[in-house]
């Protein structure tokens, strides 16, 4: 089966890393970010996965990025923006994509939290809108961000390490559902605009939210984005999971959110480089049979049940749905 993993940043530009994607048989949305976001690394992905999609483009596609606001000049920010935002499109990128630090990190000049809504981004969002350029919004973060740490919970581990996205217990950090709200107030305000919900849209911890979205707003998608978010769904009554898979499967793309470490992989030790695509084939291997699969298998160090899903349905999600949401692909 041909694939498609609709959210990477994963630079392999080594004749191993082009021999991985074609044995398994996979094309890659790597996905950029600001030229400003991270202090510029994220922005020279941009550049990275530009060349890549236009030297290997049966490999390869791209999505550029925003860059945080510039609250001095809000006009020439705004103005800027659409202007780099163009000649990305031109330059091959098919699709744009807002990161979580939009509601999370960025303050405007009176401290406060700086939302998605905010109008000083609307003609920017407008322009992707008439551009039929898909919009990536990774608004949030998981339900267990915002709880007390839990030792058997899905994201432990990543909070344990990362106590700057636990928000528990920090005052004027804007709550789980006000970030889903303000995405949503993107989707409702530009019905022309495909927003790709990433990571089930930061709803994974229940597919009933993700459902009402569809249900509500016709122009919302999700991507899968890793195997925490299977752990996530397999946590989940299993009928529920796969009812809602079959029901909404023109909805759901497959993706993997592995990543080369900001480099390009020939940039990296050969040692590494060898991790970094063993750990790209186990993971794509783990997070398929989590769909396909009617049996138990392993998942992230426990034993899980599969969906077994039917194989038309995997053929949308695993290529097809990104083919048709990602104009270009």
């Amino acid at each position: 089966m041909r694939k498609i993993d609709a959210h990477a940043h994963w630079a392999g530009d080594t004749p191993e890393a082009l021999g991985l994607l074609e044995e398994l048989e996979i094309k890659i949305l790597n996905i950029g970010m600001g030229r400003s976001d991270g202090g510029g690394r994220w922005g020279k992905h941009g550049e990275r996965y530009g060349g890549l999609a236009r030297k290997y483009s049966e490999f390869y596609a791209w999505c550029t990025g925003i860059d945080e606001p510039n609250f001095d000049d809000p006009d020439r920010y705004v103005e800027e923006t659409i202007q780099l935002l163009g000649k990305d499109f031109k330059s091959g990128a098919i699709a744009c994509k807002i990161p979580k630090s939009f509601g999370m990190s960025i303050k405007d000049k009176s401290g406060n939290y700086f939302m998605v809504d905010d109008d000083l981004l609307e003609p920017i969002f407008s322009f992707i809108e008439e551009q039929a350029k898909p919009l990536i919004m990774h608004i949030g973060e998981p339900m267990e961000a915002f709880q007390p740490l839990d030792e058997n919970g899905v994201f432990y581990n990543y909070y344990s390490a990362h106590q700057n996205y636990h928000f528990y217990g920090k005052e004027g950090v804007p709550t789980h559902r006000r970030l889903m709200d303000s995405r949503d107030h993107v989707v409702e305000r530009h019905p022309d605009l495909t927003v790709v919900g990433a990571h089930y849209g930061s709803m994974e911890y229940d597919v009933d939210e993700v459902a009402r979205r569809f249900d509500r707003y016709p122009n919302f998608v999700v991507d899968s984005s890793g195997l925490a978010r299977a752990d996530s769904l397999s946590r989940q009554d299993r009928e529920k999971v796969y009812n809602f898979i079959v029901k909404y499967q023109d909805r759901i793309m497959f993706g993997m959110d592995r990543q080369t470490d900001g480099r390009k992989l020939s940039e990296l030790p050969t040692k590494e480089q060898k991790v970094i695509l063993n750990t790209y084939r186990e993971h794509l291997l783990v997070g398929m049979e989590f769909y396909q699969s009617n049996g138990k298998f392993m998942l992230r160090g426990k034993e899980r049940q599969g969906l077994g899903l039917p194989q038309d349905v995997m053929e949308k999600i695993m290529r097809l749905n990104a083919k048709n949401w990602f104009p270009g692909m």
